[in-house]
């Protein structure tokens, strides 16, 4: 019973540090020039591409650019949806999951005897720093 018991707090403990960590995320913006720049490098980069390789490649010039289009853009798009995480994340099924999980603690709660409700208290030994807010 009293492994239960700090086990559940361990993952408590672990769930508000964790959801700390990503409003840290959320929290940090990345600055709107930053990513204007690197697109507009890009375009401009490209656009200049078939100018400096035509004496080389002739036509092929064309596929070249296509396929070197592509695989840039491409690149600059992951790097756009990795600077925020939060816009193609599954958050809506991660927050089920949460919920289900909380609601499973909360059955628990009273069959290990130390908390009279998970949602209105939490062990001693936590420190106010500990809880995201």
């Amino acid at each position: 019973n009293d492994q239960r018991r700090v086990l559940m707090e361990y993952n408590i403990t672990r769930l508000i540090n964790d959801m700390g960590s990503c409003e840290n995320i959320f929290a940090t913006p990345i600055p709107l020039g930053y990513t204007k720049h690197t697109a507009r490098f890009l375009y401009v980069w490209l656009l200049l591409l078939p100018a400096a390789l035509e004496g080389s490649l002739g036509f092929g010039v064309v596929f070249a650019q296509q396929l070197l289009a592509f695989g840039l853009l491409g690149v600059e798009d992951i790097g756009i949806q990795i600077e925020e995480p939060f816009a193609v994340l599954p958050l809506k099924r991660i927050c089920t999951k949460i919920s289900l999980e909380a609601q499973v603690v909360r059955a628990n709660a009273a069959s290990l005897g130390t908390w009279a409700s998970v949602g209105r208290a939490l062990p001693a030994h936590h420190d106010e720093h500990d809880v995201a807010v």
